[in-house]
């Protein structure tokens, strides 16, 4: 977890750094955090550029992807944001899924005849989902976005 006042290279480099250790680190956040994330020493390259042209934000960082979540507001007078843009979430991608999907027991069929002659079929099946937090995930929080 790292906290600064804007983008600082060297702290989200440590979060890569950390977060690269379980897979390759690809930073989540909302187009506002995208938009602050820069290059070391502000040099941009020409792919760069054409990124921060054609979708507001540099496509990757430090060899990250840049991915960017929908952000939205909590009811029609667009005050409160969904997803806060403060964070920034640095996740690991190909070794463990972050989502995981169990099934328990066996798919259930019922079949029901209706007085019109109609098939009426419900079908059950128990499963569960869960969203794992563990170590490998990195957070970053720019408090100078609200």
């Amino acid at each position: 977890y790292k906290t600064h006042a804007g983008f600082d290279s060297t702290k989200m480099k440590s979060l890569l750094s950390t977060v690269g250790a379980y897979g390759v680190p690809n930073i989540f956040s909302t187009l506002e955090f995208a938009m602050n994330v820069t290059p070391d020493t502000n040099f941009i390259g020409d792919m760069d550029k054409e990124d921060v042209r054609n979708q507001g934000y540099i496509g990757r960082y430090a060899g990250a992807n840049l991915i960017v979540l929908p952000q939205s507001f909590v009811d029609e007078t667009n005050t409160e944001k969904v997803l806060d843009p403060q964070f920034g979430y640095v996740i690991p991608t190909g070794e463990e899924k972050i989502v995981k999907l169990g099934f328990e027991g066996q798919t259930i069929i019922d079949e029901v005849k209706n007085a019109d002659m109609s098939l009426e079929f419900n079908i059950y099946r128990k499963y569960g989902i869960v969203v794992l937090h563990k170590n490998q995930y990195g957070v970053y929080k720019d408090t100078s976005l609200s």
